[in-house]
């Protein structure tokens, strides 16, 4: 299993292409004919002793195919999450395309990660700048900063404790 693409669409949406071996592929493939085999009831056999040839014709190497497919795309899906520290917290939503037993195979695989902790975010927002370099004031309007010894000036002198008229050009 090979990672080709890791983005993250939005901050709780992440996008995976991953590359799956042709070996891979073949031993998914060869442990669901086994299963099957195991599990078959073919006209003419023993439920479970007919041979694997035979199964694979009866159910037919598409149907093998899609399920080994499956299989194979959760089993690199996981140890993609293991390998860049992630979980999975809603059903992905894999965009398989047909698979016939011919070289590698690529997926993309969309999933939800679990949330941060409160503790991460704070780790992942402690050296970012909260106002971009500039003082806390730089980023209030000069018509919302007011002075409260103004206000309660105001106040006393019976007036509304705001000026509707601040801030506006005349």
């Amino acid at each position: 299993m090979e990672i080709l693409e890791y983005t993250e669409i939005n901050p709780i949406t992440y996008r995976m292409k991953l590359r799956i071996g042709m070996d891979e592929m073949k031993t998914e493939f060869e442990n669901v004919l086994e299963a099957m085999t195991k599990d078959s009831e073919i006209p003419g056999f023993r439920t479970g002793n007919a041979p694997s040839s035979i199964v694979k014709r009866y159910i037919g190497a598409e149907g093998i195919w899609r399920q080994a497919r499956d299989r194979a795309t959760f089993k690199a899906f996981e140890e993609a999450l293991k390998e860049k520290g992630s979980s999975c917290i809603l059903k992905p939503e894999i965009d398989h395309t047909e698979y016939d037993g011919q070289g590698d195979y690529e997926v993309k695989v969309i999933y939800h990660p679990e949330p941060p902790s409160p503790q991460e975010l704070m780790k992942k927002f402690q050296n970012e700048s909260m106002f971009d370099n500039k003082g806390p004031d730089e980023h209030i309007p000069e018509h919302l900063k007011r002075d409260p010894d103004e206000d309660h000036r105001r106040l006393l002198k019976g007036g509304p404790t705001f000026d509707l008229n601040k801030g506006k050009k005349a």
